[in-house]
């Protein structure tokens, strides 16, 4: 064999090896991003949710919802409401002017409530699952509604932050994942 057609071979033999990687490449980095994305959307829709629950227990201290995660996370933690326990029947006063009825109040604390777990992790509730510390943003406020102030909130992530670590030409970068809204009464999350 010439030394001319040697370096042809290797030639060949070369770009016969690139091409095949870049093959495998162009298959591998969507089915990779799909892999990420069907991994990560999981434990962030949940964990959306535990912030949805942190909020309705914050709503139900204050009156309002939490606009940061430090606060939120305080009161959540530290803060407690009043639970009434009714013991006996209040229907039988009516029929019975004997019966006997005990009122009482108990303050249980809102980390309990929302939770049922006074050591839940809720230092961890501001950063998206998977992603070596990104965090959500969080938005609170009040909206008018048939002449009435109603309370708001949004925590939300956009795809590329929760895929922040893969070719961001497989991701979708108008996709926004939250619970709340800003513009409507409503505390759902968007993929439900």
């Amino acid at each position: 064999m010439s030394t001319g057609k040697l370096i042809l071979n290797i030639v060949l033999a070369i770009g016969v090896v690139t091409l095949a990687f870049l093959l495998y490449k162009s298959i591998e980095e969507p089915i990779s991003v799909d892999a990420a994305r069907s991994k990560r959307k999981p434990v962030t829709f949940e964990r959306l949710l535990e912030i949805k629950k942190a909020q309705m227990a914050y709503l139900e201290a204050k009156g309002y919802f939490a606009n940061n995660f430090d606060s939120l996370v305080y009161v959540v933690k530290y803060d407690s409401v009043p639970e009434i326990k009714i013991i006996g029947n209040p229907d039988l006063l009516e029929e019975d002017s004997t019966a006997v009825v005990i009122y009482d109040t108990a303050y249980v604390r809102l980390i309990v409530k929302a939770f049922n777990d006074p050591n839940y992790p809720l230092d961890s509730l501001k950063y998206i699952p998977l992603t070596g510390g990104k965090q959500f943003e969080l938005q609170a406020g009040n909206i008018e509604e048939l002449g009435r102030k109603i309370p708001v909130f949004e925590a939300s992530v956009t795809e590329p932050v929760m895929l922040h670590d893969q070719v961001q030409k497989y991701v979708v970068k108008d996709q926004v994942w939250k619970v709340g809204s800003m513009t409507e009464a409503r505390y759902d999350g968007n993929w439900e």
